[in-house]
């Protein structure tokens, strides 16, 4: 009988996983790449890239980049990052001319210059390509529910440290609340995460996963959270394309403040 349940159990799964969609697949390998938990990410993401999926071809560049422990990372997530930028990825195109400038100095042993300045990416061009990054995301990217090319009028940012059924329930509630307001509600999600006392696979948050298909962006140290006025988590904080930054107390009155913004 036992063994029964378990075969059903098995057929189950296997079946629920043939029916993702290949964009579920690589939120849920990009779910285990932030929680620095490698292997099953490329399990996830390799197939994917395979098959074509430029997103996943990004998120692989990405994982090798913070992987100095296999030989030749640098080398392969700038094949990857050249695949997607190849198929019109622009987030990949930037990010291949960075892994390339880490190279030249690697291979080079000397600092690559241009007119006898420096071609390394100065602390401006890192944030100039953070920002393009994010706005790629909020763009594109599924797993940050801002999938649409109109800048929402709200973006209801979510902040946890581990709170992950905080987030599933304001994960929940965001197709009732797109179906109202289209396109003019985003989603974030943030996982605060402090860089004293992380260490990979040590504070990752729980070991089981959200129910909703969510990406959380890391925030070290808080800092997000603390230019949106957040003091402790789990919390949900409102920002409107005005600049406004409106606290919720909790997912229940989300439908309440949103409803009051959008009169």
């Amino acid at each position: 009988m036992a063994i029964a349940l378990l075969l059903t159990s098995s057929m189950h799964a296997l079946a629920a996983e043939e029916e993702l969609t290949s964009q579920e697949k690589v939120g849920i390998g990009l779910m285990h790449a932030l929680k620095n938990e490698k292997k099953e990410a490329w399990a996830y993401l390799l197939p994917e890239a395979k098959d074509g999926n430029v997103d996943a071809m990004f998120h692989l560049g990405q994982l090798l980049i913070k992987s100095p422990e296999y030989e030749g990372h640098l080398k392969k997530a700038a094949q990857f990052f050249e695949a997607a930028a190849k198929r019109g990825h622009k987030g990949a195109a930037a990010m291949l001319e960075n892994v390339r400038r880490q190279l030249a100095v690697q291979e080079g042993g000397s600092v690559p210059t241009i007119g006898g300045k420096s071609a390394l990416p100065t602390p401006e061009d890192r944030a100039a390509a953070e920002r393009f990054y994010r706005e790629y995301q909020q763009r594109n990217a599924r797993f940050n529910s801002l999938d649409g090319d109109t800048e929402p009028k709200v973006v209801v940012n979510v902040f946890v440290s581990g709170e992950l059924d905080f987030a599933d329930q304001v994960a929940s509630m965001e197709p009732v609340i797109k179906g109202r307001y289209p396109e003019a509600v985003g989603f974030k999600y943030f996982m605060v995460l402090d860089q004293r006392t992380w260490k990979p696979g040590k504070n990752s948050p729980p070991d089981k996963e959200p129910k909703n298909l969510i990406g959380f962006e890391p925030d070290w140290n808080g800092e997000s959270a603390v230019k949106m006025g957040v003091r402790r988590t789990p919390s949900i904080v409102l920002t409107t394309t005005d600049g406004k930054k409106i606290a919720v107390t909790g997912p229940n009155l989300l439908n309440t403040e949103l409803a009051r913004i959008m009169e």
